[in-house]
């Protein structure tokens, strides 16, 4: 009898169980069946691997199910996540502030010690005691003084003498070399000096090791959050399998190198010194409070500077250098983009000295081969992963708290009515009648609103130097013998440049 009675009850348990797993919120975005346990798992993994990235998966889903114009709902193991699929979506889901918040879980959390902690995955005051500190720090030793506009264009010329180097070990013409990546150093290392005020040279071991763990770092890293993050169990059954030991493994190596910086700048530390760099800053409201001498935030803590370090490199060094893997990718594939760019360098700069920052207002063309190549690159980009904070709405949805909601940009980078060419790469997308640089209202490559990325400035500073010294002294082709590379992304942390051969050339 008690046997009879367990089961009965387990089998109602189970039946409550599975039906909770498969009902779908009222009114939530349209998208496949919830099945119980795995969500859409499997039919979101079969339509990414045939389509070859995951926002065209989605995209190409969405079309199967009607009523998906703006949104596309699923689950995904324990997550209720929501893609946007239009401009408007986009554009309302990053002015909600109901839907500010970053989502939980394992892959949120233990890349910082298992704490929220940094400011790419944290949120409320927390997130915004941090925010106001770094912005404060990018202003401080950023573009309101000539230190950080003379370590781009230093670094630009470092850059330059690397490749004429190159050169000549080739044999002072030309060199082939495997692209992309070959700016991956200069743009770490503007990073670097700002955070460390160190500065490597190209060839140096520390600075190897540095990318290298940013390179394992990047690839165990999925934006719309790891396996093991929504079927947490995996972590403890299969934490091999899942990838979640390779996860804490290349976090770990990088938070040890971090931390050794920071004693390092702890045992030469002077409260009453003016910082030298993010570290000192952050250092000494530790030591001394705020620039009034009140009580710091409880945010503040050395385990959040390296949570911070780890958020500026990962924000900082993947997207700057994809966006120039773009660049380089097209200026290759189009000659006549990189003449006119040359054209207008000559014009404006001459030969007898280098771009600087300043020639920007008068170098349209070449900053608008900037603004296309972050067009390029996040044609098949997502957001980094929000939360719902409350039950709200979106383009007349019902979205539930705790609902996790990721952008797409492939709407508003290809929508005809914002963009001349928007299926091909063409600076003249970011151009008027009269040859200035006009950028479209809505063209958001650094998101928007209270999350919009804190290194959009350096960022673009960084790229319009690159590419307007490297064209002043160099041609970019194909070499003899080798095909045109596809300009098709391949999927990544981000959207990526396949690999392929350019050859260099040193004008004379």
């Amino acid at each position: 009898m008690l046997c009879l009675a367990t089961a009965a009850l387990v089998t109602i348990w189970l039946i409550h169980f599975l039906y909770h797993e498969m009902k779908k919120p009222k009114n939530f975005p349209h998208g496949p069946f919830f099945y119980p346990i795995i969500g859409n798992i499997v039919s979101v993994e079969k339509a990414r691997r045939k389509a070859g990235m995951l926002t065209k998966g989605i995209m190409e889903i969405a079309k199967t199910i009607p009523g998906t114009t703006d949104l596309i709902g699923f689950k995904i193991g324990k997550d209720r996540v929501v893609f946007t699929l239009s401009t408007k979506a986009f554009m309302d889901m990053y002015t909600n502030q109901d839907l500010d918040g970053r989502p939980f879980g394992p892959f949120y959390e233990t890349r910082t010690f298992n704490l929220r902690r940094g400011i790419l995955f944290t949120d409320s005051e927390f997130w915004h005691a941090q925010h106001r500190f770094i912005l404060r720090q990018l202003k401080d030793f950023g573009f309101t003084r000539k230190g950080m506009i003379e370590i781009c264009e230093n670094e630009a010329e470092f850059c330059l003498t690397d490749f004429r180097k190159m050169i000549e070990s080739h044999g002072g013409k030309s060199a082939t070399v495997t692209m992309p990546n070959i700016l991956a150093s200069y743009i770490l290392n503007t990073l670097w000096q700002f955070m460390a005020g160190i500065r490597y040279d190209v060839d140096n071991e520390e600075l190897r090791h540095l990318q290298n763990m940013l390179n394992d770092l990047f690839k165990s890293i999925d934006m719309k959050g790891a396996l093991f993050s929504h079927f947490p169990f995996l972590q403890y059954i299969a934490p091999e399998a899942s990838g979640y030991n390779s996860y804490v493994r290349f976090h770990n190596n990088l938070h040890a190198f971090t931390k050794k910086e920071v004693e390092r700048h702890k045992k030469n530390f002077n409260p009453s010194d003016e910082p030298r760099d993010l570290i000192d800053a952050y250092l000494k409201v530790l030591y001394s409070g705020d620039e009034s001498g009140n009580k710091i935030h409880e945010s503040f803590s050395e385990l959040q500077l390296l949570a911070v370090m780890l958020d500026m490199f990962v924000a900082g060094t993947e997207t700057t250098d994809k966006v120039s893997n773009f660049m380089l990718l097209n200026i290759v594939r189009n000659p006549q983009i990189q003449q006119r760019a040359y054209d207008e360098i000559i014009k404006v700069v001459g030969k007898d000295r280098l771009p600087k920052l300043s020639d920007r207002p008068n170098l349209p063309y070449c900053e608008a081969i900037v603004f296309e190549s972050l067009r390029a690159f996040t044609f098949y980009a997502m957001g980094i992963a929000h939360r719902a904070i409350a039950d709200t709405k979106l383009c007349g949805f019902d979205i539930p708290k705790n609902t996790m909601l990721i952008s797409i940009f492939n709407p508003l980078n290809r929508d005809p009515t914002v963009f001349k060419n928007p299926q091909t790469f063409d600076p003249e997308n970011f151009l008027d009648a009269n040859g200035k640089l006009s950028i479209p209202d809505k063209f958001f490559p650094f998101a928007l609103g209270k999350h919009r990325c804190i290194g959009e400035v350096l960022g673009k500073s960084n790229l319009f130097l690159f590419c307007t010294t490297l064209i002043q002294n160099f041609y970019f082709d194909v070499p003899s013998g080798c095909e045109m590379p596809s300009d098709e992304p391949i999927e990544g942390c981000t959207p990526t440049v396949i690999d392929y051969q350019a050859r260099i050339t040193l004008r004379n």
